[in-house]
């Protein structure tokens, strides 16, 4: 997910030219306040327990995701994939 923020107005989606090369740190992911809220890194599993972040999709990614997903991810938590 890119954020807003390109073209003269500000508001439009930021221009990636191909062939750029896109890096992103799941560190600061996990930590957004935005998701996780203002206490977003603290450790508080009891984040976890109602549905608000039932479907936080790709804002919560411990073993990545796609082809590359770690191999040990189903050993861990079976009911991810």
């Amino acid at each position: 997910m890119l954020p807003t923020g390109g073209g003269p107005d500000g508001q439009s989606p930021v221009l990636i030219p191909r062939g750029t090369g896109i890096g992103y740190s799941v560190y600061h992911m996990h930590r957004h306040t935005y998701l996780y809220g203002e206490d977003a890194a603290e450790f508080k599993p009891e984040r976890w327990e109602d549905s608000k972040l039932a479907k936080i999709g790709p804002g919560f990614m411990p073993f990545h995701a796609g082809p590359r997903i770690c191999l040990g991810s189903k050993l861990a938590f079976p009911c991810l994939l």
